[in-house]
């Protein structure tokens, strides 16, 4: 396992559509106009509970190689390398498990908004 490993990840909000007519209520609870209602179903990708992580990067600085895991849905794409970089494809789920499984022995985790973002969404 790398000492340090470099992390960011990607994530979506839920359609809006896809929430209860309750949840969508209290979503749109302050937004009085359509640009607000607008940015209320932008926020979406920035909680877990509303959105989810389409995509994990990481590189150990130390080799430069790294592995980047992310949804497809609806198409399989089988794993591949480029430039020393591994791409898998997967649930939410599966690339969780994949990431988890990379960083539990590393010693230090690099991020560049980790503590704000990345960290608290895994």
């Amino acid at each position: 396992m790398p000492k340090k490993i470099v992390l960011d990840i990607e994530t979506i909000g839920k359609e809006f559509e896809s929430f209860d007519e309750l949840s969508k209520e209290y979503l749109l609870k302050f937004a009085e106009t359509e640009e607000e209602i607008k940015e209320a179903k932008d926020r979406l990708s920035f909680s877990p509970l509303t959105g989810e992580i389409v995509a994990i990067g990481l590189l150990d600085p130390e080799t430069d190689k790294g592995a980047v895991y992310f949804q497809s849905p609806g198409v399989e794409i089988e794993p591949f390398e480029e430039n020393g970089i591994k791409f898998s494809s997967g649930t939410e789920p599966d690339i969780l498990r994949k990431f988890w499984e990379v960083v539990k022995g590393s010693e230090q985790v690099i991020t560049f908004n980790g503590r704000g973002f990345d960290c608290p969404f895994i």
